[in-house]
């Protein structure tokens, strides 16, 4: 048996319909903020 993990970011996986394709058992999605600080 073998376990298939994503890891992305920002959709990309769905985006270009991997996640259709490709029978993941596990899907780890990150999404960035950014952020801007003064001192």
């Amino acid at each position: 048996n073998r376990t298939i993990i994503g890891v992305f970011f920002m959709s990309i996986f769905q985006e270009m319909g991997w996640t259709d394709v490709i029978d993941f058992d596990y899907l780890l999605d990150s999404h960035m903020k950014n952020t801007t600080l003064k001192k």
